[in-house]
């Protein structure tokens, strides 16, 4: 499982990400980042492996703007999902396939499974999301790294699927 957390600050767009991979009976950590830049953007991602790879293959624009994420981005993600075969839950409210956070040019947006786009100043998402959303609520001071770092830490001790080490980045 995961926790993905992000927080815009000073015009900055700052995330971190778990690396642990789990199932029912196992848990490992991953080499491969949950966490990653893809053309002006920061993604993190939560969820399916098909989630993943279409996030990971989407064609994001090098400027990040609300206009794209407002208006292109759910047609971008359906189109490449159906080029990858991958089918993605398009508007049904009770699927926990996947999750991102996506943010660049000091702006943030949550992606839900239900392909829902919201706008937020900080926020959470993955299995460990609503702990490391607490955690923010809580510790509110402090530099966007050590808060989400913070969360993160509290997290992983609560959830045995979160766990680091811990990718931050910013941009």
């Amino acid at each position: 499982m995961t926790a993905i957390v992000g927080i815009v600050s000073g015009g900055k767009t700052w995330m971190g990400a778990d690396s642990c991979i789990s199932d029912n009976n196992i848990r490992q950590s991953t080499k491969t980042p949950k966490l990653w830049r893809a053309g002006g953007y920061l993604v993190g991602a939560a969820g399916i492996g098909g989630w993943f790879a279409v996030l990971r293959r989407l064609r994001w624009p090098s400027v990040p703007s609300e206009g794209y994420m407002l208006a292109g981005f759910v047609a971008d993600l359906l189109g490449t999902a159906d080029q990858l075969g991958v089918e993605l839950p398009a508007g049904k409210e009770s699927s926990s396939d996947g999750s991102a956070l996506v943010g660049g040019a000091g702006r943030l947006w949550y992606i839900d499974s239900d392909l829902s786009v919201d706008e937020f100043s900080e926020t959470a998402c993955g299995a460990g999301g609503e702990a490391a959303r607490c955690v923010l609520s809580a510790c509110p001071s402090g530099s966007p790294s050590s808060r989400i770092t913070k969360a993160l830490n509290a997290v992983a001790a609560v959830r045995w699927d979160v766990a680091g080490p811990f990718h931050l980045e910013s941009v």
